[in-house]
């Protein structure tokens, strides 16, 4: 019976409670929200999952300014700190605000500019101290800051913060015991907790967008330039861009995501929706921030440049809410904007901020709501790379004297740079040095963090003509067909006698044209064009210095009866694991008379050099046509290719990336691990007639004079962006000078270790920036690729270290293609073998060792990490690895892997030109990149990391 009393009870309250808000329930029904509701559990279902918040700042900004009362879901907090002035009912709070008012009055908030100043400069020293490691929380840090800025008391003639808040709220007007108590700790916690939370997301984002924080950078040294004096506040007024960053942090990631207020009485939105009295009203600050219609598209974009004023004036008024807004918005917004900036500015000014990178321009943070919207993994920093003290600008040193290509000099100058002042007096320090030769081997032991050079140990390899083709070779013999963009080659003088029997052979062979081959000869020593010339017979060729002689293409590929050849750009951070770029523009350089067979003793006819063909008859000092000596660039080309080969000139393309991949590839495995050194390549790539591409050379120092407009265009826009690429900086943007002894860098032999280990040992000065790892060098011989030997049938002479790589000795590998199909249309096939192997140089990354050498030659002094490179920057495109790993791998070094990878990529993009080239509109309107690029990716499988190389069309 009790029972039956207690269910009829139950029944009543219920009937009464739903009459009493039966006019909220009419008046809900009619505001957006979830489409079904389900029996006790509600819309549970539609906070799970990805769900659009709909929100209008006009909307937002009357019930902030007409509803003050704090819901009742606040009433929780009430028992932790009391009526503090956040959560306090309207009827306390309208006093307590009047008393606390002038605690934040300009010219109370201006004298404690001195104060975060100085806990700013205690902040950047405790991060100095953890600078050093590769991943930290910056929580602990900023918190620390924001909560010794509230409490600072440095002596007894300057008050703290909370002083002044005790001693302006005394009186019979003031705070009891009990209220001020209350109000410190609110203001306690919104004071440092807000500030911090800020300060880490900003922090977050400058680490992922690199550019912007250079920008940064560059505004604070305008500000404060080369001097270690404290910020005042008349510095605040002057960073305008460091204002923006911060305003655009608090747009995406504000710290209080959102408000709830309770409808005193019932109103009328502007939207015409109406609220009724005793509802709860929740003001979406997040979704407001990201909503589409007022701040557009791009809402989600990390962009501070939208709070210039020029385009700020165009957001609806309202749409911008991280300090809340009306009468009970926070008191103190002020003083954190203060706070937050003068912490990033001692930051930026001493440190580098390395974070994930993203890709895109919508940052990707995991959030949690505590008891304000913090990161859920806690802030962390990949690296903090410290800025050390400069005298001066970026330093670069030029060759051994200071001479080198006008061009290139006035880049640096461009840039800010210095030029190197050692050369005739007093050593000096310096950042990069460029060299047109290869360096020494002792050059890279005393390479410090801040130091650059533009070669790699042993990465000249494939820029000498006899090892290039010995490497090509070998490479041929290992994986088939997939290496067949060049042509047959013998090795003077060691290899004469293969020569003449291959001329024998082909005078006796049944082809008639075959008895009247073309050959040339290239000296190995020599560039520019000198030296070489074309036979026909032995008989006729000129024997002298070592050489190397080549089957020649017969049938180029003719523009207006000219023969061409395409010059390529390449760059290379690193072998170990292999990181390269191509730039999407390059030249095509002509010969000065047209092509003809007839005459092969005419070099204007068949070889394309411009330094020779600047002594040839026609050529023009106004190069403005093709036979006098003009270039063109790759964009030129494309337009003239694509009007009569269609889909075939996208793939061909496809192609020239492929064969610069595989050329890289094949000395990856002979070059040892190095750090903040580069390699910058000029490919040269001729198209016969039927759009097969072939590689001639590949310079180690490519020629940057500027002859022509064309090299214009492409030069001095490409020097820049391989900069940027590269991480160094335009004037004053973090980069400078080591101070310090420099450490050990890297060892190219094993007699060589002991010795510098002698000379060298341990660093003993200040580590700056990320560790400087000692790393011990991997068992390799000095001479493990540059072959001196002719090639044998067992590529015997072959180091064991790089056979076993090349070779793959764990594997056996074939080809299912035939001979004469092409490059695109070779399947690589490889299958374990049996062969019993010493299997510790194929350690990998097991090893804890083994990964911090990884890490260690991927990570260089400026913060860049190799291993995750970005996929472009400007013009250059990353062309391997196709698609970088996940987070938690590191990239392979098996050579057998990645010419697995290209092979696939190669069959991919044939498949993708034969189906492309049916739709004829795609290749009318120029949409036809576009549409293939998409294929390709899906082919492949690959993300949004993939990019597809092409020159501009």
């Amino acid at each position: 019976m009790i029972l039956w009393y207690l269910l009829l009870a139950l029944c009543v309250w219920t009937v009464a409670f739903k009459y009493r808000r039966r006019r909220m329930y009419k008046l809900a029904a009619l505001v957006p929200g979830p489409k079904k509701e389900y029996p006790i559990i509600g819309v549970a279902p539609d906070l799970v999952g990805t769900t659009e918040v709909v929100v209008h700042p006009t909307d937002l900004e009357m019930i902030l300014k007409t509803c003050l009362e704090k819901d009742d879901l606040h009433r929780f907090i009430q028992k932790i700190i009391g009526y503090g002035g956040i959560f306090a009912p309207v009827s306390i709070w309208r006093r307590r605000r009047k008393i606390l008012l002038p605690t934040f009055s300009p010219k109370i908030l201006e004298s404690f500019v001195e104060v975060f100043s100085e806990q700013s400069e205690k902040l950047a020293s405790k991060l100095g101290e953890r600078a050093s490691q590769n991943s930290f929380s910056i929580w602990p840090f900023v918190s620390s800051y924001t909560l010794d800025s509230v409490c600072d008391l440095q002596s007894f003639q300057r008050k703290s913060f909370l002083d002044l808040l005790i001693k302006l709220s005394g009186g019979e007007k003031g705070y009891t015991n009990v209220e001020l108590r209350e109000e410190v700790m609110t203001l306690t916690i919104a004071g440092t907790d807000t500030s911090a939370v800020a300060i880490g997301f900003t922090l977050i984002l400058l680490g992922k967008y690199p550019k912007i924080q250079d920008k940064v950078y560059e505004e604070l040294y305008e500000v404060f330039g080369d001097s270690k004096r404290p910020l005042v506040k008349e510095d605040l007024q002057k960073l305008k861009y460091l204002e923006r960053v911060v305003k655009e942090s608090l747009r995406l990631f504000p710290p209080v995501p959102f408000i709830i207020r309770k409808i005193d009485k019932e109103i009328e939105l502007p939207t015409g929706k109406r609220l009724p009295a005793g509802a709860g009203a929740v003001i979406s600050i997040w979704g407001c921030h990201r909503n589409p219609n007022f701040w557009g598209p791009d809402a989600e974009c990390f962009d501070p440049d939208r709070f210039l004023p020029e385009r700020f004036d165009l957001v609806k008024p309202g749409s911008y809410l991280p300090f809340s807004n009306g009468p009970r918005n926070c008191l103190g917004y002020q003083y954190a904007l203060m706070s937050i900036k003068t912490a990033l500015c001692a930051i930026v000014r001493n440190y580098k901020i390395v974070g994930e990178p993203e890709a895109t321009p919508i940052p990707h943070i995991r959030v949690k709501l505590d008891v304000m919207m913090k990161a859920v993994d806690g802030y962390q920093i990949l690296e903090m790379a410290q800025v050390c003290d400069s005298d001066g600008p970026f330093i670069y040193r030029l060759n051994d004297n200071g001479s080198g290509p006008s061009l290139l000099v006035k880049i640096f100058t461009e840039r800010g740079w210095r030029m190197y002042q050692g050369y005739s007096g007093p050593e000096e320090k310096w950042n990069l040095w460029w060299r047109t030769s290869a360096f020494p081997a002792t050059s890279y032991k005393a390479l410090g963090d801040w130091q650059f050079m533009n070669h790699i140990p042993k990465g000249g390899s494939i820029c000498r003509k006899d090892s290039l083709s010995r490497l090509l070779r070998c490479m041929r013999r290992i994986y088939g067909s997939i290496y067949d963009f060049s042509p047959p080659c013998f090795h003077l003088p060691l290899e004469y006698a293969k020569l003449v029997s291959e001329c024998s052979r082909l005078r006796r062979g049944d082809d008639p044209t075959s008895s009247n081959v073309v050959w040339i000869h290239k000296p190995v020593a020599q560039s520019q064009g000198r030296g070489i010339f074309l036979f026909r017979s032995v008989c006729d060729m000129r024997c002298g210095s070592p050489a190397v002689v080549q089957r020649y293409i017969e049938r180029p590929l003719l523009i207006a009866g000219y023969k061409f050849d395409l010059r390529l750009y390449v760059c290379v951070p690193g072998y170990r694991p292999l990181t390269a770029y191509m730039y999407a523009e390059g030249l095509a350089r002509f010969g000065t008379d047209k092509y003809t067979l007839s005459d092969i003793h005419n070099p204007y006819r068949h070889l394309t050099n411009s330094s020779l063909n600047k002594t040839g008859p026609r050529y023009a000092e106004c190069k403005d046509r093709i036979g006098s000596g003009c270039k063109w660039t790759l964009k030129q080309v494309r337009r003239a290719l694509v009007g009569r080969w269609g889909a075939v000139e996208w793939l061909v393309w496809q192609r020239i990336r492929a064969l610069v991949t595989l050329t890289l590839l094949a000395q990856a495995a002979g070059t040892p691990p190095a750090r903040n050194c580069f390699e910058f390549y000029g490919f040269d790539v001729l198209l016969d007639d039927c759009l097969k591409p072939w590689l001639i050379e590949v310079n180690l120092s490519p020629a940057l004079a500027a002859d022509c407009e064309a090299d214009v265009t492409v030069k001095q826009p490409m020097l820049h962006e391989l900069f940027d690429l590269l991480g160094l900086p335009m004037r004053h943007t973090g980069l400078s000078l080591l101070q310090g002894p420099p450490t050990p860098h890297i060892s190219c032999s094993s007699e060589e270790e002991n010795s510098s280990a002698k000379t060298v040992g341990r660093a003993t000065g200040p580590r700056i920036g990320r560790r400087v790892r000692t790393r011990r060098r991997r068992a390799m011989p000095l001479h493990c690729v540059t072959l001196q030997a002719p090639m044998t049938e067992t590529i015997t002479d072959l180091a064991e270290k790089t056979k076993d790589i090349q070779m793959g000795r764990l594997y056996k590998t074939t080809s299912d293609v035939s001979p004469e199909s092409s490059d695109s249309q070779c399947s690589t096939t490889v299958t374990p073998s049996t062969e019993p192997v010493d299997e510790s140089w194929r350690g990998g990354y097991s090893t804890a060792a083994s990964r911090r050498r990884m890490m260690a030659a991927c990570s260089w002094g400026n913060g860049v990490r190799w291993d995750r490179g970005v996929g472009r920057v400007g013009h250059w495109v990353r062309i391997y690895p196709h698609s970088l790993p996940a987070d938690d791998q590191l990239p392979s070094e098996d050579v057998r892997e990645s010419v697995a990878q290209v092979s696939k990529f190669l069959r991919a993009a044939r498949e993708v030109a034969k189906d492309g080239g049916r739709d004829k509109k795609a290749s009318r309107d120029g949409t036809r990149d576009s549409i293939f690029e998409v294929t390709l990716r899906k082919k492949l499988d690959y993300d949004h990391n993939f990019e597809v190389w092409l020159p501009p069309f």
